[in-house]
């Protein structure tokens, strides 16, 4: 491959990474053409076609095929429009993360240099984060007040965007092997549980909780290690972490956010209750996305804010089962692993799914879509090691 060809798939590549997290036309066109261009292009296609049946075809299948078959009765027996939706899921949510895993391993990109770029991408957000803050700019507040948003426009996707971030910037800090990618990456993990304290957003700190449990549990020899080599600097560190803690009880968010919130009062219930009863009317293959009333509340619509509700709604019990037995195939395959990235790998798969408890869901956020798809890439090129053989052999 020239090297023309070999510029456009790293770029592509990218483009996607810098700009998943804010949108517009460029994250647009890397999410379509990069997947195009694996296609056309006859040994990444080959490549791509290995994973057609250990991964694709049964994931294409219990995720998108309940959902699928329920567009087509609503459309067979009610004249109901084609849920659009299918094709976009499957395409952002398998496809793309497919095709970056090949343009990875054809052009030898390590799963390290990917956590590296994710890891500087959420630095970027929560810098203009602060700076937002800081100056009193209101450069994605809106409606959200007091709540950091940076260019994200949502606080919640903004929270999740640094709880990753601080999952993959501490995994990396136990892993690295020279000292001061190792401080970096601490620096990037205090940053971005700072930024996360300044999105409010509670489903995240239950997410970034449970992530950084997961990620002690299986590093805290390594971490033991390295307070017992750099005495000095994990003091400091240990202090650093002492004033934080102190300081998150004395702040809004826990002052505000958590103490002074009444949970009978949170939206989120009475979404959940709408369409849990909406779910009454077709409990096995669930509705249509397009015979889904919405909820409304002061004029504005709003989504189930809640992935297996979502699911359930759209696919029944049939497909919130097949789901859940997807769920289960992956972190059985990451559990079986004994990759160095399966710790981050496990923690930020929990931390999704438990953020997408609570807020916008894969379906349909692409924060949510985004931090997924590069928890799958660093899955993909650990977990499918055989693939690596077949793009060898082009």
């Amino acid at each position: 491959m020239n090297n023309y060809k070999r510029h456009c798939f790293i770029g592509l590549m990218l483009l996607w990474l810098f700009t998943f997290s804010s949108k517009g036309v460029l994250f647009q066109l890397s999410l379509y053409l990069l997947p195009i261009l694996v296609i056309s292009y006859s040994p990444t296609r080959q490549a791509l076609f290995h994973y057609i049946k250990p991964i694709i075809f049964p994931s294409s299948l219990m995720l998108l095929g309940p959902i699928l078959i329920t567009s087509l009765i609503a459309l067979w027996i009610r004249d109901v429009p084609i849920d659009k939706d299918v094709f976009d899921i499957f395409w952002r949510l398998i496809l793309l993360p497919v095709s970056i895993t090949v343009t990875c391993l054809y052009y030898k990109i390590s799963a390290k240099t990917i956590l590296f770029s994710f890891i500087a991408v959420a630095f970027i957000h929560a810098c203009i984060g602060f700076i937002e803050a800081f100056f009193e700019l209101p450069i994605g507040r809106g409606q959200w007040g007091n709540r950091l948003s940076g260019l994200i426009s949502n606080p919640n996707s903004f929270g999740l965007l640094m709880i990753s971030g601080a999952i993959a910037a501490l995994h990396q800090s136990v892993t690295a092997t020279e000292r001061k990618t190792k401080y970096a990456c601490i620096l990037a993990c205090c940053v971005f549980v700072i930024g996360w304290e300044g999105s409010g957003s509670r489903s995240a700190g239950l997410a970034l909780a449970a992530g950084i449990l997961i990620l002690i549990a299986y590093h805290y020899r390594s971490l033991i290690q390295l307070i017992k080599t750099n005495i000095f600097t994990s003091t400091i560190i240990l202090g650093l972490c002492v004033i934080g803690i102190i300081s998150f009880f004395y702040s809004d968010f826990f002052t505000v956010r958590i103490l002074n919130k009444d949970i009978s009062t949170d939206l989120r219930l009475p979404i959940w209750e709408y369409y849990f009863n909406e779910t009454k009317h077709a409990i096995w293959l669930g509705r249509s996305v397009n015979e889904i009333k919405e909820f409304h509340y002061l004029g504005e619509g709003y989504y189930p804010h809640n992935l297996y509700l979502e699911i359930l709604l759209r696919s029944g019990l049939i497909g919130l089962t097949a789901f859940l037995l997807l769920i289960s195939i992956i972190l059985r395959k990451i559990l079986s692993s004994s990759d160095e990235y399966k710790p981050f790998c496990l923690a930020l798969f929990i931390a999704i799914l438990i953020n997408c408890f609570f807020n916008a869901t894969i379906l349909g956020n692409e924060m949510s879509q985004g931090v997924i798809t590069i928890m799958l890439v660093v899955y993909l090129m650990q977990i499918n090691r055989g693939i690596k053989t077949v793009v060898a052999k082009y």
